[in-house]
């Protein structure tokens, strides 16, 4: 027996030091004084989100009520790493290896323990290079984001009055570079519209670094530069929460998700937007499968679904799996209710990428649809440029759900939600491709204002929209009319000319170019205008300070889409 004990030992010891993850303790209570802590719980919430509960009618409860702190205490005392607490879950995150487990499942206010997830961003293709000059202004007051927000019906709104003001959006991400600093963002920091930040990977208040994806994910939505880009909520207020460590892959992206939005309600959101989706472990062990994707079983499905009983309205990215083996959405948005983004591109057509519903037990997902490919953002670097995936439709639908409820502010957040839905142009025949379409701001609006039933509403529609063709009438309130489509071309058309010092690359006579990238080996190489520079209707690459080896030269032009391969 003791040889078996010292055997034991040893292995707790060697897996100690390779194999620990994190972990979810499920708690069986909130210990004997639950009554007597929920009586004095709104001493953890800020006067903002006092008054936003007030307003909406929503009293305290149990899950309100802080982790029984001797339940901790007991945890750390045996040497296990505990991470945080979840109120919601009622459950503490740990870091623990296998014979941690063991001894956690003999505790007996553990009712259970399950892995930590990570996390899939959804950005499908990001750092093309910068548009800002390359093409003429399509609009004028939204420049760049003329399409995405006309598909939506967002201008039309916004003259209107609606603009978002007052209306306190929370944005899950990886990092805000440049937020504080940009002139994108120059009058929400003039007017003092960031409220409140917080990194939750490393446990402060400073979230101005690391990825830039948070950063392009709020410009759709809050970026207010006339005649170059503005977002669909400029007026809007901002909680920015860094959840991501865009630098690894860990286990601990849930439970940081999951503090983040328990946080953004006891400080007062009323939107929170999250471009970012769960579906496997880093080990393998303990994964989402797409059987988990029902609504109820995943800690971040059912994060977003308390907040929203807190009054919150949640808007999640689909996810950008549709070309891939998982092929359908990701947690949290399978939760009944949130508003699931899909992604279209400019002539109203699913992005490939874009994933596809149900949800496991059989519900439509994605809910409705916005321009993902291509989106106007604004990078760090201060300037514009365009990126791919759900995540950059997300936020404009995060933006749009703001100036409707600007419009409507004591309406309940799921019937935004709904009208919203039934706003979309083939909300009469609903799909798990498109979701109940592409939603009409101005629509859901006179949805809100009929006083009718939304969810006893039927649309009749006889047939669904079709996608990726010529508007030839314009006829579609606040849609773009389409002249032609690009077409992407395996026999590029481009003229290339090479030098000792630079390559000329000249498109097809009379095509404007309208993007363009270096890549190698697929991946996106950041060149200077000084290197890659647009003189009219040719593109100049110099090659003196590059490295001899094959490259792609991704070109878009009015006409044409073509990835051309050259040599150095």
């Amino acid at each position: 027996m003791r040889n078996l004990f010292v055997t034991c030992l040893m292995v707790c010891f060697t897996m100690a030091t390779y194999a620990q993850s994190a972990y979810w303790v499920m708690l069986s209570d909130k210990g004997e004084q639950a009554t007597h802590k929920l009586n004095q719980v709104a001493e953890n919430f800020s006067p903002q989100a006092l008054a936003l509960r007030k307003e909406k009618n929503i009293s305290f409860n149990m899950a309100d009520v802080p982790v029984e702190s001797s339940y901790v205490h007991a945890i750390e005392e045996s040497g296990i790493e505990v991470l945080s607490t979840s109120r919601w879950i009622n459950a503490v995150a740990v870091h623990a290896n296998a014979c941690d487990l063991d001894y956690l499942e003999s505790l007996s206010f553990v009712k259970g323990i399950r892995p930590c997830a990570s996390f899939v961003a959804n950005a499908y293709e990001e750092n093309i290079l910068d548009i800002a000059e390359l093409s003429q202004v399509m609009g004028d007051e939204y420049g760049k984001g003329q399409t995405q927000v006309d598909m939506i019906n967002v201008p039309a709104f916004h003259a209107k009055g609606f603009r978002g003001k007052g209306v306190r959006i929370a944005i899950l991400d990886a990092g805000f570079p440049g937020v504080d600093s940009i002139k994108a963002f120059d009058k929400i920091r003039k007017e003092g519209r960031v409220i409140a930040t917080y990194d939750f990977v490393e446990n402060d208040e400073f979230v101005y670094h690391q990825s830039s994806h948070g950063t392009n994910v709020m410009s759709c939505i809050g970026t207010d530069v006339p005649g170059k880009l503005i977002g669909t909520a400029p007026d809007a207020s901002f909680v920015l929460c860094r959840t991501e460590d865009s630098r690894s892959e860990t286990q601990v992206e849930e439970y940081n998700f999951l503090r983040a939005v328990e946080w953004c309600d006891s400080v007062g959101v009323d939107i929170l937007h999250a471009s970012l989706g769960y579906t496997k472990f880093d080990d393998g062990i303990g994964s989402y499968t797409y059987q988990d994707l029902d609504g109820d079983k995943a800690i971040v499905t059912r994060a977003v679904d308390l907040a929203a009983s807190k009054g919150i309205l949640c808007t999640i990215s689909a996810g950008n799996e549709g070309r891939n083996s998982w092929h359908y959405i990701a947690a949290p948005c399978d939760a009944d209710s949130v508003l699931c983004v899909g992604s279209v591109d400019k002539y109203e057509k699913k992005s490939g990428f874009s994933s596809f519903g149900p949800t496991a037990d059989g519900r439509i997902k994605p809910d409705v649809m916005a321009m993902g490919s291509y989106t106007a953002i604004w990078r760090p670097n201060n300037r514009q440029g365009n990126s791919s995936g759900t995540s950059f439709s997300g936020p404009l639908m995060a933006g749009f759900m703001a100036c409707l409820m600007h419009a409507n502010p004591d309406a309940e957040p799921m019937n935004l939600i709904q009208a919203t839905r039934m706003s979309g142009d083939q909300a009469g025949l609903p799909d798990n491709e498109y979701g109940y379409g592409i939603p009409d701001l101005v629509k859901a609006d006179s949805l809100m204002k009929s006083g009718s039933n939304l969810y006893e509403m039927t649309i009749a529609q006889a047939e669904k929209p079709v996608r990726g063709k010529v508007n030839k009438t314009g006829d579609a309130p606040g849609r773009p009319v389409i002249t032609r489509r690009p077409r992407y071309t395996k026999n590029p058309v481009t003229q290339i000319t090479k030098t000792a010092t630079k390559i000329k690359f000249v498109p097809a006579e009379g095509q404007k170019i309208e993007n363009i990238s270096i890549r190698q080996k697929g991946e996106h190489i950041d060149l200077p205008k000084s290197v890659l520079k647009v003189k009219g209707s040719k593109a100049i690459l110099k090659t003196k300070s590059m490295k001899a080896g094959r490259y792609e030269l991704k070109i878009k032009t009015d006409k044409v889409e073509e990835l051309i391969p050259f040599r150095l």
